[in-house]
């Protein structure tokens, strides 16, 4: 999953969306460009409610790179 954050996000809500989704199990890859600000998600992010983070102000986009596993019997 990536999290592309807006232009000019605040520094200090940039940390605490971090540590928000520190929270849920997964780890982060946090890259700052010149035109754009990303969150790379590392792990299980089937258990991250895209919508939920999608609904933080500094954030314009987020996007899933693989479809959530659902186990089968």
């Amino acid at each position: 999953m990536v999290v592309i954050l807006k232009k000019n996000a605040d520094a200090g809500k940039i940390r605490a969306l971090l540590q928000q989704i520190d929270t849920l199990g997964v780890q982060t890859n946090y890259s700052e460009g010149t035109q754009t600000t990303v969150i790379g998600l590392i792990g299980d992010t089937s258990k991250v409610d895209e919508y939920a983070v999608r609904a933080n102000d500094i954030v314009e986009n987020v996007r899933r790179i693989s479809e959530p596993f659902k186990a089968a019997n």
